[in-house]
Parts: C-alpha cells; sequence; structure tokens
C-alpha cells in the first residue's frame, strides 16, 4: 500500500526521494552473527537508498541491511550499507549496493506515479 507519494529533490542529491509508504521486512546481522528481522514501512526511497521506519529498534552497529519491499505487485529485495540509525533504533538509512533491474523497474514506476498524482493535485487546485 503506498500513502501520499511526492517525489522531493534536494540540490545536494542526484536522484529525486519518492515519500512512499511500502511494507518492508528488515533483516539485518544482530550480535552474534544472527540474522534478525523487523518489520516496518519505507519512509522514502530512491534508486540508491531507501529509509525506514522499523516497529522494533535495531541496534547502533548493525552495518549492513536487506529489505524486502512488498509492492502491489510483487516483493523487491535489495540490501546495503546502514548510513545512519536515528538514536531510537527504530528509523534507518539504507545506501543501495545491488540495484536490481526490479528495484529500478520499481522505483521508476512508483516516481511516475508519484508525479502523475503531483499533477492531478495540482490541476484540481
Amino acid at each position: 500500500m503506498t500513502v501520499g507519494k511526492t517525489p522531493l529533490k534536494s540540490g545536494r542529491r542526484k536522484q529525486p526521494r519518492i515519500i512512499a509508504q511500502f511494507p518492508v521486512e528488515f533483516r539485518f546481522k544482530a550480535d552474534g552473527g544472527n540474522f534478525q528481522i523487523v518489520q516496518g514501512i519505507t519512509s522514502n526511497l530512491h534508486e540508491e537508498g531507501v529509509s525506514c521506519r522499523l516497529r522494533e529498534p535495531i541496534p547502533a552497529t548493525a552495518s549492513y541491511g536487506y529489505l524486502f519491499v512488498v509492492t502491489d505487485q510483487k516483493q523487491c529485495a535489495v540490501s546495503g550499507r546502514i548510513m545512519w540509525i536515528n538514536s531510537l533504533g527504530n528509523e534507518c538509512g539504507v545506501k543501495v549496493e545491488n540495484a536490481t533491474t526490479d528495484w529500478k523497474q520499481f522505483i521508476l514506476a512508483t516516481l511516475n506515479d508519484a508525479r502523475t498524482v503531483a499533477l492531478f493535485r495540482s490541476s484540481h487546485a
């Protein structure tokens, strides 16, 4: 399910961010080497990264994440370095290191959909 998709562009970013909420399963290697899974939602995303709000905190020592984003059509898998974790441990940002064709197509479709919604809203304001 998506909610309130809006493309964002910052002067210092190469890719526009899309404010979009999709269910996400977030896997990371916990202390001791075992994988843990936390459910959450995306808060914004783009081809090179994704920010998530998680139902449970992750440790500040987590350094790499595996994300499974559930879309209307399918599940997109992507992984990358955890670039930041908030002080509560329930929000984080991941720099995508292995953007698959599925991920790139998902981002493009979501961005196009967000632009359509933004154009529709501006024309009906």
